[in-house]
């Protein structure tokens, strides 16, 4: 049986042996994204061969040669180009600058001086590469470039733009974020429980079967006592090792169910009567780690142990097209309705609907109550599916 420090360590940061979630290295929140360059460059150099027309065919009255053509290209591709520079300096003063009611006022400090100074730098050298590259703006001054310039508010405009569409896509990568923490932390809750459930009726269920042996050895019936401890070895031996795997194959399950029932009525005797119908088209179908043993335990214990009455445990397992179907029954023989009043045992019933629908999404079904005759029915259907290999190491199916 696994630990509680390395069971609980996974899902409790603060607990003994606790491993954060998640095992990748975690990335720099502060870098680029390279990905991101390649459409921000094809958009700027899209807009600068747009201006380069309008200007060159439009408003330039000179020689239209191929040489004043590239003197234009140029002189826009540097312009739009630029842009990259306030995009990088968007998007690292967006994952290093918090925006909080307390930071409001140093968020727009930082964000409105740093517009400004791109802003000067970006008009400043467009003017000076347009005196170099195509001799004009000669006589505009860096004072009527920076105070009489229509043009400055197109920096504004786009620093904006990035501000937003940085944040936006920072907004969406905590959300993506935080769901697969989410879902992780549900996994390990679901997994915590069961395993949590599992210590609980475990010590009691060995607890009466060596009490068994015990009485057994005491009454010198050596073969049975030897009998109920090979089992027991069995059972613990699969309850142990096999205690992470997530999934199994049926016949498997089937076969550790008949191990726990073995030993039960060696128990009970003839107070414990179980019918079985199993369907061989679906042993060779993967199913659920334990997801058998421990309702039928919860039947016999709520239908045996609390009364001495005998009981009857009904099993059924069938394959119906693409699905394993599962119906279990338990009553007190004789089908005493005073069962439906016990509430016990709605934890294994809720933890095993919580693991098919983490295990089946949307592809499971799962119910429990009682019918007309005092049976006490618990029926679940999730889809079959069959591998080669059942992994141990990742707790899945592969194959």
């Amino acid at each position: 049986m696994s630990s509680d420090s390395s069971l609980f360590g996974n899902v409790l940061p603060g607990y003994p042996g606790a491993a954060k979630i998640g095992d990748e290295s975690p990335k720099d929140a502060t870098g680029f994204d390279t990905r991101l360059i390649v459409p921000i460059v094809v958009v700027l150099s899209f807009i600068a061969v747009i201006n380069t027309l309008q200007a060159f065919y439009v408003f330039f009255s000179g020689d239209h040669s191929i040489t004043n053509f590239v003197r234009f290209l140029v002189s826009n591709l540097f312009y739009s180009w630029y842009f990259i520079i306030p995009a990088l300096a968007v998007r690292r003063l967006s994952t290093t600058v918090s925006l909080t009611r307390k930071t409001l006022l140093s968020w727009v400090s930082i964000h409105l001086s740093t517009l400004i100074v791109l802003t000067v730098v970006h008009q400043v050298t467009s003017l000076l590469v347009d005196r170099i590259v195509l001799g004009s703006r000669q006589s505009e001054t860096v004072f009527s470039v920076l105070f009489n310039n229509p043009a400055i508010w197109g920096d504004f405009v786009v620093y904006v733009l990035f501000l937003l569409g940085f944040y936006m896509i920072a907004y969406r990568r905590r959300i993506q974020e935080n769901e697969v923490k989410y879902s992780r932390l549900e996994t390990e809750l679901v997994k915590a429980r069961l395993h949590e459930l599992r210590n609980r009726i475990h010590p009691q269920f060995l607890l009466n079967t060596l009490g068994e042996v015990s009485s057994l050895v005491h009454r010198k019936r050596d073969k049975e006592a030897n009998r109920v401890l090979s089992l027991l070895s069995d059972f613990l031996r699969i309850t142990v090792y096999d205690n992470d795997r997530e999934f199994t194959f049926v016949e498997e399950e089937v076969g550790f169910l008949d191990n726990f029932i073995a030993i039960e009525s060696a128990r009970f005797g003839n107070k414990l009567e179980v019918s079985r119908r199993i369907d061989h088209n679906a042993l060779k179908a993967t199913a659920p780690n334990f997801i058998l043993q421990p309702i039928v335990e919860e039947l016999v214990l709520r239908n045996l142990d609390s009364s001495g009455e005998p009981c009857e445990i009904r099993i059924e397992v069938m394959k119906e097209e693409d699905s394993i179907n599962i119906a279990i029954k338990g009553r007190k023989k004789g089908g005493d309705s005073a069962v439906r009043r016990e509430s016990a045992g709605e934890g294994i019933f809720d933890i095993t609907r919580a693991r098919l629908e983490q295990l089946y999404p949307g592809e499971n079904e799962f119910s429990e109550g009682f019918d007309a005759e005092g049976w006490r029915i618990v029926q679940m259907r999730f889809p079959c599916r069959t591998s080669a290999t059942i992994s141990d190491s990742d707790g899945g199916v592969s194959g």
